[in-house]
């Protein structure tokens, strides 16, 4: 299972960087970062283009934070989108490999209840 954690930003420099340290500090979970800048012209733009991560970077003008986010899940290729907006962190290192697991045994409960209905249900 691929998450794609999706941050849109313009002109949030610092709540970039701490947003982007916190999805780059992610430990023993596959994902993809996304980072779609609007714009900015606080230095963001910069600082995307120099860090170095599994995903995509993309400067281009939009028409608004939610037509940056459509953007961005059109070019997301996980099997899950997470919105993390620039300034938000994740409370530690290893959330997406909890989140992980809940969701893989989730699908595994829900495939188990449906499985047992259509068999009641012959």
């Amino acid at each position: 299972m691929k998450i794609s954690i999706i941050t849109v930003v313009l002109n949030d420099l610092e709540g970039l960087r701490r947003t982007a340290e916190s999805v780059l500090s992610q430990e023993g979970a596959d994902y993809e970062y996304v980072v779609l800048d609007g714009g900015s012209t606080d230095g963001s733009w910069e600082y995307i283009d120099s860090l170095e991560f599994r995903g995509i970077k993309r400067k281009a003008a939009d028409k608004g934070i939610y037509n940056a986010m459509n953007n961005a899940v059109v070019l997301a290729s996980g099997d899950y989108c997470l919105f993390l907006n620039a300034g938000d962190t994740f409370c530690d290192k290893n959330v997406l490999a909890k989140a992980e697991a809940i969701v893989v045994s989730s699908l595994l409960l829900i495939a188990n209840i449906l499985l047992l209905y259509l068999l009641i249900n012959k």
